[in-house]
Parts: C-alpha cells; sequence; structure tokens
C-alpha cells in the first residue's frame, strides 16, 4: 500500500515594490588563442654568394680542408661544412659541382672549380649581421684559396650588387621585427 506524502503549501507570492535590479551582463566567452594573438608568419629566404676558382685553376680539397679547420667551420648535415654561433648553423658551405657534397676520405685527391656560401634565414643572427659574417668568410676564403667572390652567373660581384643585397637583407630584418 502507497502512503501519500502531505504536499506542502507554497506561500503566497510577495509582491516587491522597489525597482527591479538590472540582469547581470553575460560574461564574454574567452577568446581562443588563435583569435587572440595573431599568427606570426615566419618569411624563409636563402642568401647564397659564390666563390671561384680564377681562370683555369680549381681548389684543391687539401687546401680547402686545412682553411676549413682553420676557420672552424664543421662537417656535418648532409655531408657539406658548416658555420656555427651557438650551436645554430649560420652558413653552409657546398662544392658548386654536382653532387655537391664533399668526400671527407676523398679530400686528398678532390678539385674543384667553385663552392658556394649560402644561408637560410631566419637564423641564430639578423639578417643584416649573418650577411655580413658570410660576405666577410666569402672574402677570406677568396683571397686564401685564390678564387673571386661572385654572382650567382659566376661573374665577379660588384659594389652596386652588394649594396642590394645589404639593402634587401635590412628590408627583411625589419619584417621580421
Amino acid at each position: 500500500m502507497q502512503t501519500e506524502l502531505p504536499v506542502a503549501e507554497t506561500p503566497s507570492a510577495v509582491v516587491d515594490q522597489s525597482e527591479p535590479e538590472p540582469e547581470p551582463e553575460p560574461e564574454p566567452e574567452p577568446e581562443s588563442v588563435a583569435e587572440s594573438e595573431p599568427e606570426v608568419v615566419v618569411e624563409e629566404k636563402v642568401i647564397s654568394l659564390n666563390i671561384i676558382a680564377r681562370g683555369e685553376m680549381h681548389f684543391r680539397g687539401t687546401d680547402m680542408l686545412r682553411i676549413f679547420k682553420l676557420r672552424e667551420y664543421e662537417y656535418g648535415d648532409m655531408e657539406i661544412f658548416h658555420s656555427y654561433y651557438e650551436g645554430e648553423v649560420v652558413f653552409s658551405i657546398v662544392n658548386l659541382v654536382e653532387p655537391g657534397w664533399f668526400d671527407l676520405d676523398a679530400m686528398d685527391g678532390f678539385s674543384t672549380s667553385g663552392i658556394a656560401l649560402f644561408m637560410q634565414l631566419p637564423g641564430p643572427l639578423t639578417a643584416d649581421v649573418a650577411f655580413d659574417v658570410m660576405l666577410n668568410e666569402a672574402d677570406i676564403l677568396a683571397k686564401e684559396l685564390g678564387g673571386q667572390v661572385s654572382d650567382a652567373a659566376h661573374q665577379p660581384l660588384k659594389e652596386d650588387q652588394l649594396q642590394n643585397l645589404r639593402e634587401e637583407m635590412a628590408d627583411y630584418a625589419k619584417r621580421q621585427l
């Protein structure tokens, strides 16, 4: 048998004569991280300088290896040489002749008509500083190896080309701020 429970009586409504309280404004929903922080687009860029042997000459592997060691370039990834700053690659050095890498075991009998220094931006240094470092190293290598710093067409790099490259690096650095 079911027993009925007594129903509680509801008190009669009390009418409040005071002004109604304003309803609280709804709290804004938190913005997602993607909406609140603008997406940073990092422009990648590769800059290269060639060092070409003069005339019919070639750079000997033993000379390159000696100079690379003196300049503290490290042989490594992709079987090419790298210049580091605080553990990060500033620029790398490749053989201009295919396949482009260096075989350390064959440097005694190796020769090439040219090498290229290249850097990928962004890197561990600002673009303008990294370019100046790479250009300075290219000048040293060219002098030590008996070559000439050249453009992509293997023509001697002219002052106006250098100025254009420096301006390009400064513009790149500004865009990365």
